[in-house]
């Protein structure tokens, strides 16, 4: 397809954007939802190396459901906010779902 893309006179920029980059959309797709997908559940490292940090400015949201419920026995906020982890983790692929069908159909 690059071949005859050359032949037909694109440039290596439209190259990329209009063969490459679509012919890896799927594989993109499985990254980007894998990436986003395990930066919602970051938590030893955060947990290990500042727990929080000074005045809550590395806290994430795992980080903040563990103190919540185990170190401030708040275990309400802390399903809370477990429950919340989880709806943002299932919007988040279920967006890039149907954004990979779409492109797809």
């Amino acid at each position: 397809m690059n071949e005859a893309a050359e032949l037909d006179g694109a440039t290596r920029l439209q190259r990329v954007f209009r063969i490459t980059i679509p012919m890896i959309r799927s594989t993109i797709m499985v990254a980007v939802v894998y990436s986003i997908s395990n930066s919602f559940r970051v938590f030893d490292l955060v947990n290990i190396l500042t727990g929080g940090g000074p005045a809550h400015m590395t806290e994430v949201m795992t980080v903040y459901m563990y103190n919540e419920a185990f170190m401030n026995r708040q275990f309400g906020l802390g399903s809370a906010a477990s429950i919340l982890i989880v709806l943002f983790s299932l919007l988040v692929v279920t967006v890039m779902n149907r954004l990979g069908s779409e492109r797809e159909a």
